[in-house]
């Protein structure tokens, strides 16, 4: 009687959902495009939501590029940020999160054509890897 042999186990590439800072300076560039180009009016209703997971302040401008100051509102877990923002243009076109957690308003104007946020200007949306792999806008 002959035995034979089982091979031995290989090792197996995982595939991994890392990203690297390329993929990510892409996927902002194609979704900060694609926001501007859907960028909801204030005095319209918004196409779509934006619901914060956790408790977050929101930084409201009260004038252009924040020049007469911001307002800081609470908005609890479950809030739409989109209906939390209600006045005419400039349109809001999505939302940044700084390091403290706090939410700023990403606006853009395009009579104008500036995109500002605070007292400054911002080039790009903030992105994140879904649980998927695919790119989507970080939300709080």
């Amino acid at each position: 009687m002959t035995l034979a042999t089982k091979p031995e186990p290989q090792d197996v590439a995982i595939p991994s959902h890392a990203a690297t800072n390329a993929q990510a300076a892409e996927a902002a560039a194609v979704l900060t495009k694609s926001r501007r180009l859907t960028a909801w009016q204030l005095h319209r209703w918004p196409d779509d939501k934006r619901i914060t997971r956790r408790q977050v302040r929101v930084h409201l401008p009260r004038s252009y590029f924040s020049k007469e100051g911001i307002d800081l509102r609470l908005a609890p877990a479950g809030t739409d940020l989109n209906l939390f923002v209600y006045r005419p243009d400039p349109r809001v076109v999505g939302f940044s999160l700084d390091y403290n957690g706090d939410v700023h308003i990403c606006w853009y104007d395009r009579y104008l054509n500036e995109q500002w946020v605070d007292d400054g200007k911002w080039t790009q949306l903030d992105v994140e890897q879904s649980e998927l792999g695919g790119w989507m806008e970080r939300l709080p």
